[in-house]
């Protein structure tokens, strides 16, 4: 989520700012640079977290969770022009959370074999 969060705020002007992350003329080119490197550096960390052999269902989740619940914050701080913009977006991210909450829930019980009543193991 912070990643996606940082990206974001690296790359989308807002705050009345014309360009991202307050800059201007030919240092548009650093946020935009700071950004490349912050996702290449998040990919270099997921590609060796998974590769660890540990890496799950679950994982996967927490890692489009926390994107998709950044990107909701973001817009919450840099879209929200009116307080009905803002309380919308925050119910939005509210909700993706509790959902994505359910579905870690899911992802965690045990599988039962069909028919046999038992937990695989």
């Amino acid at each position: 989520g912070g990643v996606a969060f940082g990206y974001l705020a690296l790359l989308f002007p807002f705050g009345g700012a014309r360009h991202p992350a307050f800059t201007q003329g030919g240092w548009v080119a650093a946020p935009m640079a700071a950004a490349a490197l912050l996702a290449v550096g998040a990919a270099l960390l997921v590609r060796r977290w998974a590769a660890g052999g540990g890496w799950g269902q679950r994982h996967s989740l927490a890692l489009a969770g926390g994107a998709l619940v950044g990107h909701t914050a973001f817009g919450v701080l840099a879209n929200g022009e009116t307080a009905a913009d803002r309380v919308s977006l925050t119910v939005l991210g509210l909700v993706t959370a509790a959902l994505l909450a359910l579905l870690a829930r899911r992802t965690d019980r045990p599988s039962t074999p069909a028919g046999t009543g038992r937990l695989q193991r």
